[in-house]
């Protein structure tokens, strides 16, 4: 009978310590053109720097 693999197991197979301990945030960004009036969504995933926290990342990411 064939061993049931969870989520859990297959996330901590993948990857070196290192990436494994890195974190990542998904930002949507909205924007308005003006050709067609409709809103468009884009979204991009950044990995937080160690030494940060997301909320820190995000603020200097927003205040540029």
């Amino acid at each position: 009978m064939a061993k049931k693999q969870t989520f859990e197991d297959k996330v901590k197979k993948g990857g070196t310590p290192q990436q494994q301990n890195l974190v990542k945030i998904k930002v949507v960004h909205a924007h308005d053109p003006k050709k067609t009036g409709n809103i468009r969504f884009n979204e991009r995933m950044y990995t937080v720097p160690n030494g940060k926290t997301p909320d820190q990342f995000a603020k200097e990411l927003f205040s540029k």
